[in-house]
């Protein structure tokens, strides 16, 4: 009789752990923003020989987290680089301000998604160690590289992610207007929010 009781107890303790673990836990990341839509015919390098970096603003719509972004990049190169990621907020031209929320680094062997045999390129997870906290509002992600070259491809020709566009600096000086005024595309990328 007292060897059943103990063993209800620890069953039931087990069963509140596991219960408090599934609330502490909570619902996975969603993708809060996002253009899928590859054009695998095209792409562009950037890092240290290229001298320039890519951008793109989207819209958040609730309280969160900002938790891992989605983006075909390339950077297996000779010699390596290293591929930065930053989430960025907006200033008053609704341009990449420089102020960061949350930045991630990762080796270029880390993201290869090099097109596979049948010309398909994979998106590649970049997952932010201290994701940014952000409210409701546009922001933008910016992708550099450095000690090498990395490969991105983006979307197709067209207007395909209507809440933002994307943004090309080729670090001569800051970001001076929008990648779509001189070829009409937005990148593409999924970025990752869990709400609070």
């Amino acid at each position: 009789m007292h060897i059943h009781r103990h063993r209800r107890q620890r069953a039931l303790a087990a069963a509140l752990c596991l219960c408090a673990g599934l609330a502490i836990a909570g619902d996975p990341p969603i993708a809060i923003a996002e253009q899928v839509a590859i054009d695998y015919t095209s792409g562009a390098g950037f890092g240290d020989t290229m001298n320039q970096r890519f951008a793109q603003t989207f819209q958040v719509r609730g309280d969160g987290y900002l938790t891992h972004l989605m983006v075909p990049v390339n950077c297996v190169t000779s010699p390596v680089p290293t591929l930065t990621v930053s989430i960025q907020t907006l200033d008053s031209l609704g341009q990449p301000s420089g102020t960061t929320l949350a930045v991630q680094r990762a080796r270029g062997w880390r993201v290869d998604s090099v097109p596979g045999t049948v010309g398909e390129i994979g998106m590649r997870m970049i997952q932010f160690d201290r994701p940014a906290r952000v409210q409701p509002g546009l922001y933008a992600f910016v992708l550099e590289a450095t000690g090498g070259t990395c490969q991105l491809w983006y979307g197709p020709q067209g207007d395909t992610y209507a809440a933002g566009e994307a943004w090309l600096d080729a670090r001569a000086r800051p970001f001076l207007g929008a990648w779509n005024m001189l070829l009409p595309r937005d990148l593409t990328f999924q970025v990752y929010w869990k709400g609070l």
